[in-house]
């Protein structure tokens, strides 16, 4: 998947390619996070004197 902006396109195939490489891995990164805070969610409600139905 190529995301394009505008004005990249003229930077050249390579940039075009560094900035999706950066774009995919802040993603993996955002959804790694997100999934580790869900996962602790029983966790952190029962620290808090809170209980999941």
């Amino acid at each position: 998947m190529i995301v394009v902006f505008d004005g990249l396109e003229e930077t050249g195939l390579r940039v075009l390619n560094q900035v999706n490489h950066g774009i995919r891995q802040r993603s993996k990164e955002y959804i790694s996070n997100s999934l580790a805070i869900v996962a602790n969610m029983p966790l952190l409600l029962e620290k808090f004197g809170l209980k999941m139905h």
